[in-house]
């Protein structure tokens, strides 16, 4: 999956490897985001956590580690409303 994090705490995660981290940036700034902190990639643990990794190359911006809690907060949230 790939990741795009802003400012404000909102991000957006897709899973189609064709859409460019650029394309989707272009589409959340038309929304009123600002400009992204960071992206990259994103994989499941086996031990169900999630780890941000990777780069844009698209967007010149690097993964941060402390994405890996905003993105595991929130698929943690979303398996327990299932």
């Amino acid at each position: 999956m790939k990741y795009i994090m802003y400012p404000s705490g909102s991000f957006v995660v897709w899973n189609e490897n064709n859409i460019a981290h650029r394309d989707m940036n272009d589409a959340m700034m038309a929304l009123g985001n600002s400009d992204p902190s960071s992206a990259g990639f994103v994989r499941e643990n086996k031990d169900g956590s999630f780890e941000c990794y990777g780069k844009s190359t698209t967007l010149g911006i690097e993964s941060e580690e402390r994405d890996n809690n905003t993105i595991s907060v929130f698929f943690k949230r979303r398996q327990r409303d299932v």
